[in-house]
């Protein structure tokens, strides 16, 4: 095996690419409440422009897609010195 040699690190600038939906906020339409078919999604609310009051809580509403079932709700958020994660599960009846 031929021995690696370390020739210290790259002083060039470097470009940074930002990865739309992981550093910039995407819009997310949600169910069409116009329509008449049936729809099934598996992402029913995003909103990456929430904000919290100064107690840290935050109110929203959803309407389920339309397989009925047991389903996990997954909040997850960042703050200016940490992350907030959540889970819950619900029913949606017929």
């Amino acid at each position: 095996m031929e021995p690696i040699v370390y020739n210290g690190c790259s002083t060039t600038k470097q470009e940074t690419t930002l990865f739309k939906g992981i550093n910039l906020p995407n819009k997310f339409y949600g169910l069409d409440k116009t329509s008449n078919s049936l729809q099934f999604l598996t992402t029913l609310f995003w909103d990456a422009g929430m904000l919290t009051n100064i107690n840290g809580e935050a109110e929203f509403s959803f309407i389920t897609a339309d397989l009925s079932g047991e389903y996990k709700i997954i909040l997850r958020g960042i703050t200016d010195d940490n992350t907030v994660h959540g889970e819950v599960d619900i029913a949606v009846k017929p």
